[in-house]
C-alpha cells in the first residue's frame, strides 16, 4: 500500500493521519476534490 499512499501524500500535501483516515465519501471525483473531515487543527479543509 505504501506506494499508494507516498505519492498520494507528495500530491496532495496532506499528513499522513489524514491520508490513513480518508473514506471514499470524502472524495469528489468530478470536482477532484478530497474533503478532509477533521485536520489537525480540528476544521475542515
Amino acid at each position: 500500500m505504501l506506494q499508494y499512499i507516498v505519492p498520494m501524500l507528495i500530491l496532495t500535501g496532506a499528513r499522513k493521519q489524514e491520508d490513513l483516515k480518508a473514506k471514499w465519501e470524502d472524495f469528489n471525483f468530478e470536482r477532484r476534490l478530497w474533503k478532509i473531515p477533521i485536520s489537525k487543527s480540528g476544521k475542515v479543509r
